[in-house]
Order: structure tokens, then sequence, then C-alpha cells
């Protein structure tokens, strides 16, 4: 899944694409399999099937929210930019595990190191924040609160529509302190 509609992912191969067919052939006719089981069946497994993936979509966008901080103005944006238009959550593991278990709850990191297995993630941003100075720009994607990186956006969003000439908004307006303060 991605965000920016005009992305190109990279050619890995004959190999994978014809492992991508596969796997598009299968789910296919796994949802054939499931569209007929649920008509057999008077279409409850149908309204089932809509009603988790309908909850499961939104559950995936709430997590997109809270995992960027949609400062930009649609142009190209730095490095720096990207990185701090992004949240990392490493507080509350148990609760953050349950709507970002896989990496999601590090996303500042992942757009730092794109690569690396989401298992690794909280260790390499245990160890950035031991190691880099109190005033690392990076210390400035922490959050500790899904709810509160939202309101932060919501916020954002009713001061731009009061205020619709402003630009691109100040990545410092909002510190990791605020964050802190909004949990």
């Amino acid at each position: 899944m991605i965000i920016d509609v005009f992305y190109i992912r990279g050619d890995f191969g004959e190999e994978a694409r014809r492992t991508m067919r596969m796997q598009e052939a299968l789910c296919f006719f796994w949802c054939c399999g499931f569209a007929t089981f649920g008509l057999m069946q008077g279409g409850i497994p149908l309204i089932k099937g809509y009603l988790v993936a309908v909850a499961l979509i939104t559950i995936n966008n709430v997590r997109t929210l809270g995992a960027h901080r949609w400062t930009g103005d649609g142009d190209a944006m730095s490095f720096e930019e990207q990185l701090l238009d992004t949240v990392d959550y490493p507080h509350r593991p148990w609760f953050t595990e349950l709507w970002g278990p896989i990496g999601t709850r590090y996303h500042a990191t992942h757009h730092l190191f794109p690569s690396m297995p989401y298992h690794n993630l909280g260790i390499a941003h245990r160890r950035l924040m031991e190691g880099l100075p109190q005033d690392s720009i990076y210390r400035d994607v922490v959050r500790v609160s899904l709810v509160g990186a939202i309101g932060e956006l919501w916020t954002r969003s009713r001061n731009r529509k009061s205020n619709p000439v402003a630009g691109p908004a100040d990545y410092s307006s909002t510190s990791a302190e605020d964050g802190k303060n909004a949990a």
C-alpha cells in the first residue's frame, strides 16, 4: 500500500512477478470461494466478512493518520522534512502493539532505515535516543499516544481551514513535549 499514487515500485524480476501473479490468482479464487460459500449460507458470512473488512480498513486508516504528521504542502520534501513528517510511539508498548503490531509504532525509524526488519525498529529507536544529542531533530518525532497525535493533526487542519493562505506547517510548532502533554 502506498499513499503517493505516482510512486512507481522497482522491477524485482520475473520470479517476483510470477509470485505476485500467483498470489493474486489465489486471492481471487479464495474470494470467489468465500462468496460462493456465503451465498449458499444465505449471505450471513458475506455480511460478517464485509463488516470485518470495514473494521480493518477503518483501523488501518486511523493508524495511517497517526503514522504521519501530514505537514507537507504537496511539494517534494527534504529528507529532514520527511523524517519530521513521521511519528514514533515508543511509550506504552502493551497498548501500542495492539494498534501498531508490525512496526507502525516506529514509523519514523522505518523512514530512516526502510529495509530494517520491523522487529528491530524498536531496538534501533532506543539506540538512537541514547546516542543522539538532546537537540537532535529525531527526538521531535516521538509521541506518546495515537489519540494525541491525531488531536494535533485535527488542530492543525482546523487552523489551516481558518487561514487557507498559510504555507506549510512549521515543524517546530509541535514538539515532542506537546505530544506528551496531549496524551
